[in-house]
């Protein structure tokens, strides 16, 4: 038996990062099938080039479902382990409802399906249900476009980087998401949200930004 949290996380689900929380976590994406794709195109050559239906062909067929396999059960076990996590840390969890089939059939569909968010998403829902914790779908429309103090901040896909001109918040895109979708889903105050943008603990993770971004983040701390 779990012992009862109230613990808040909300995830903003992503290609590059699988996901990243409202707590600035990053959860990488270990990108199962990218990392075996060339063996698998190799088992795959021996196949077409083996004649139909022969010794050969079936036993390279086989080698071609076993690497199959080994990207799913690899995904499944990871997401097993990674939800199990967030359902014992976590009393209310905030996700995207997105449109995970729609999205599979754009440009990105193979990045797309080997992130495997609506897996994810299953296995914290009835993991969810058995241990009495709540999970709260969120609309994703906008989110990456909003700031937590209400205001529009428009970004192409490659800005990574969130500055708000009207309360002057300067963040990973990534994480003000995330903190968006928890506004959305448990009605967060912007106050809340703001002192745990500009926590210490947060400035401890932001070496990988641009100069000048680290900067703005200690005046904010410091004011």
């Amino acid at each position: 038996m779990l012992l009862e949290t109230n613990a808040v996380l909300a995830m903003d689900a992503g290609i590059t990062k699988l996901f990243h929380t409202s707590n600035n976590q990053r959860i990488e994406n270990p990108r199962f099938f990218e990392r075996t794709q060339k063996r698998l195109a190799r088992a795959q050559r021996k196949v077409s080039r083996r004649k139909k239906f022969s010794k050969r062909w079936k036993k390279a067929c086989i080698l071609v479902a076993k690497i199959h396999q080994l990207i799913a059960n690899q995904r499944k076990d990871f997401l097993h382990k990674l939800s199990t996590q967030i359902i014992r840390q976590f009393g209310r969890i905030a996700i995207e409802d997105l449109n995970v089939k729609g999205l599979a059939k754009g440009m990105l569909s193979k990045q797309v399906l080997d992130a495997s968010w609506s897996m994810l998403f299953n296995f914290l829902d009835y993991k969810a249900e058995r241990a009495g914790r709540i999970i709260i779908r969120v609309d994703p429309n906008g989110t990456s476009q909003t700031c937590i103090c209400g205001n529009t901040v428009k970004k192409k896909l490659k800005d990574r980087i969130h500055q708000c001109g009207l309360c002057g918040l300067v963040a990973d895109r990534d994480f003000v998401s995330a903190l968006v979708i928890e506004q959305r889903a448990f009605h967060t105050t912007e106050t809340n949200l703001t002192r745990r943008v500009v926590t210490l603990d947060s400035l401890n993770n932001t070496n990988h930004y641009p100069s000048g971004v680290k900067t703005e983040c200690s005046r904010l701390v410091s004011a």
